[in-house]
């Protein structure tokens, strides 16, 4: 299968040539969903498929509230099954005036 043909910016720390599509895989996906465009993102579910995708955003240790709805909503999964719902980073403080 072709390598999927995401937006060159993404890759501003690395050389796209140089991408391990599948060693790398987990971290790729989450680049794409939190600073890629909705082309991306369908060249990325072309090529990886609807479970990688699922797998690697379930397990991925910070995305975006507006990450994580998206692909809650697309993929219906629960909000409640992802690790970076059940484990954030930086809680919200409680604030007492």
């Amino acid at each position: 299968m072709d390598k999927p043909n995401i937006s060159h910016y993404l890759f501003w720390d690395t050389d796209v040539n140089t991408v391990d599509w599948q060693l790398h895989a987990n971290a790729l996906i989450t680049r794409v969903l939190e600073r890629g465009t909705l082309e991306d993102f369908r060249e990325i579910r072309r090529y990886y498929g609807d479970e990688k995708i699922i797998e690697a955003s379930v397990n991925a240790r910070s995305l975006s509230k507006k990450t994580l709805s998206f692909v809650s909503s697309i993929f219906q999964v629960p909000i409640t099954k992802f690790r970076c719902y059940k484990k954030t980073q930086f809680p919200e403080l409680q604030w007492m005036y």
